[in-house]
């Protein structure tokens, strides 16, 4: 079907607001009710009007988060493909499935209330899909992270402790504002204190097999489901540390090593060039 001017300003103002009145619609793109109805008509039964949906308000639903998910299979054949596609169809909290080129086979987007609730998708859903051989979850966190940082330094002065309580009064009035201020503001505490299973600067497999990427440990969890130990490891990016990759990878995974803090992210931030010597690392269990 070949679309006019006025084909297209028809399926505007429907992308707009799909339950617009045919008379509102008529008025709109200047044509009588039975023309535009009957344009309408075409473009359903051409099949260019698939569907008419609603959109939900993610936020409203308690569901403000989105997380996009790379998913390897270990095989793409069209069967394997087939069964991975038809799995996801029976997850509600999958909106988006994409079959892509690359390192990853499939791009996700899921819809989670928090980092709890994206927690049980991975390891109760996405990981027990047909065919998963790897899950890797990406997360920008570089304007939360440096305002944390920014809030640090305020807490060092009187006016600054002052300020920074007044900014936390209003942030505490803004539910998703406040759900990622306190949840950068946790992982900077929790990153002074060593988490239980394993050390704080670990090493993974990342992005594939016979790779090392530099992880931090941000918690470490049981897996309900075969008692198995599994951590959330974030993996930063150089030079810029804030923005990363979040992996769940089981603790008799990581390869831990003696380093501190401040050495992990001298090293990520200096591409490598500032590094302990020796470097010394191992297996997490002994």
């Amino acid at each position: 079907m070949n679309l006019d001017r006025t084909d297209l300003a028809i399926l505007n103002a429907l992308q707009a607001d799909g339950r617009i009145s045919n008379v509102t619609l008529a008025a709109h793109v200047n044509l009588s009710e039975s023309a535009c109805l009957r344009r309408v008509r075409q473009l359903e039964e051409s099949g260019v009007i698939a569907r008419y949906v609603m959109l939900m308000d993610q936020a409203k639903a308690g569901y403000p988060s989105n997380v996009f998910v790379q998913i390897s299979l270990h095989r793409q054949q069209g069967d394997e493909l087939a069964r991975f596609e038809a799995a996801v169809r029976e997850v509600p909290e999958i909106m988006e499935c994409h079959l892509m080129t690359g390192e990853a086979d499939y791009l996700l987007r899921v819809i989670a209330s928090d980092a709890a609730d994206f927690e049980r998708i991975h390891t109760r859903l996405l990981t027990r899909l047909p065919g998963v051989a790897r899950v890797q979850s990406s997360f920008a966190l570089v304007a939360t992270l440096l305002l944390v940082y920014a809030v640090g330094l305020l807490a060092t002065r009187v006016f600054g402790q002052r300020l920074l309580g007044a900014m936390e009064a209003l942030i505490a009035r803004i539910p998703l504002a406040q759900t990622i201020y306190g949840g950068a503001k946790k992982l900077l505490e929790i990153m002074q204190t060593k988490p239980d299973g394993a050390q704080r600067v670990v090493l993974i497999d990342f992005p594939h097999a016979g790779m090392k990427a530099v992880g931090l440990v941000t918690r470490v969890f049981t897996n309900a489901g075969d008692g198995r130990e599994y951590a959330a490891v974030y993996v930063p990016t150089t030079p810029n540390p804030t923005s990363g990759y979040l992996e769940v990878v089981a603790v008799e995974d990581l390869t831990q090593t003696d380093w501190s803090m401040d050495q992990a992210m001298a090293f990520i931030i200096s591409g490598g060039a500032i590094a302990p010597d020796p470097i010394r690392f191992g297996s997490a269990r002994k």
